[in-house]
């Protein structure tokens, strides 16, 4: 494909992002299976530059609205490409070819604008969110802001029910295929580049995830130990159902329990790979009253500390949206307390970067349930983890991309007194 095809390409998909509610991922996989012509190169340079438009696009609206430019999908791709680009000469090469570009000179003026001006379109968030930037970072908020705008890196996690890490790296690296350790996780793996795991019967047979060194990380803080009957009341397709089982050294009874029944069938499809007995699966909480040890709640929220990975999720989040969410991580936690045994713990979890769903949604359950008082964090990690937690001094932990490079967590947990 020539450049211009490639860049017809990136508007169409983008339409498709702005309308739906599908994952960008499943859209854009969509997209190249009816489209068999594009080529492993043209395929990255299309995926490469919508992920980054998609990270930056209220700084591209917000460019078209400075400048009185037309906000528009052609407007937002043709800034983004011109801000990428190395001379103003790039422009010609949408114009030439079997499939050019239906451009004028205002497009051209639009793109030669954009290049002048590349260096002033900087992170930026719409006015509410902007709000809740400044309220949950200060200072920082530039910096967090910025590292969203980076590609996440891919991070795996061993299985240690079945494999070692160690094992897994030899095979990674048997197969021409880098990986690191990650800094924080003893189970975790960095891969520096995509591959295709279908190839790999280790993978296929669920002895390596992918998952975010946080993830991992929220999912050791959270205390579980063997023994422990816990309940992951809000499993999903179970990643840190799997990991909590590793924490408990198989020993003691995890049960799961999600309102989607098509992630309980997926978790247990996964429970059943790795052939363990004690996961049970549940639909529903009820007759788990007091009989509960631990209680990790991985909520709904807005998933600001993924946006890396799922940028569309920023665009597609409004300000009634983000209160339903609030209200329902309350109300999550406010059933959980009726689970707990006598001396019981919940771990409350999100994927978010806001105060509005981290902190303060703990400091107003410690308000209502004067029986409960905060575990310190601070001291779980240095047990845990051989690097230092260099985040601010509270008992919970607050993990950000521009600092700790995981997705951006939330991990409090609170014990009954």
């Amino acid at each position: 494909m020539l450049l211009g095809a490639r860049i017809n390409s990136v508007i169409e998909i983008l339409d498709s992002i702005l309308v739906s509610n599908q994952r960008s991922k499943v859209i854009v996989s969509k997209y190249f299976l009816k489209r068999k012509y594009a080529g492993s190169s043209d395929r990255k340079y299309i995926k490469d530059l919508l992920y980054n438009i998609l990270r930056n696009y209220f700084s591209l609206v917000y460019f078209c609205q400075k400048n009185l430019l037309l906000i528009n999908t052609k407007n937002i791709v043709l800034i983004m490409f011109a801000k990428s680009s190395i001379n103003r000469d790039n422009f010609k090469g949408l114009i030439l070819g079997k499939y050019p570009m239906n451009l004028d000179k205002k497009d051209e003026e639009v793109f030669c604008l954009a290049y002048e001006k590349k260096d002033n379109i900087k992170p930026i968030l719409p006015g509410w969110l902007s709000l809740e930037g400044i309220k949950s970072f200060g200072n920082d908020v530039g910096y967090v802001l910025s590292s969203l705008q980076k590609e996440a890196r891919i991070d795996l996690r061993i299985n240690t029910i079945s494999s070692d890490r160690e094992k897994i790296k030899k095979l990674f690296l048997k197969n021409n295929i880098n990986v690191k350790e990650t800094p924080f996780s003893p189970y975790g793996l960095s891969v520096d580049k995509r591959f295709l795991s279908y190839n790999f019967n280790f993978i296929k047979k669920g002895l390596v995830e992918v998952q975010d060194e946080g993830s991992q990380i929220v999912s050791i803080l959270a205390g579980a130990k063997k023994s422990m009957r816990v309940l992951d009341m809000c499993a999903g397709k179970g990643g840190k159902t799997i990991a909590l089982w590793q924490e408990m050294e198989q020993k003691g009874e995890l049960i799961a329990s999600d309102i989607s029944l098509d992630r309980l069938k997926f978790l247990k499809k996964r429970i059943n790979n790795l052939d363990i007995k004690n996961i049970s699966i549940r639909a529903t909480t009820d007759g788990l009253e007091n009989k509960c040890d631990l209680i990790m709640l991985d909520v709904p929220c807005s998933g600001s500390g993924t946006w890396r990975r799922r940028p569309e999720e920023t665009i597609r989040l409004d300000q009634k949206i983000f209160n339903n969410l609030l209200g329902v991580q309350e109300k999550i936690l406010d059933k959980s307390v009726s689970l707990l045994t006598e001396k019981g713990t919940i771990a409350y979890v999100t994927c978010s970067l806001f105060k509005s769903e981290n902190e303060n949604q703990i400091l107003k359950f410690l308000d209502k349930n004067k029986n409960f008082e905060l575990v310190d964090l601070r001291e779980t990690w240095s047990m845990k983890f051989k690097r230092p937690y260099k985040g601010p001094g509270f008992p919970w932990i607050s993990l950000r991309p521009d600092r700790e490079k995981t997705d951006g967590f939330f991990i409090a947990v609170v014990k009954k007194t």
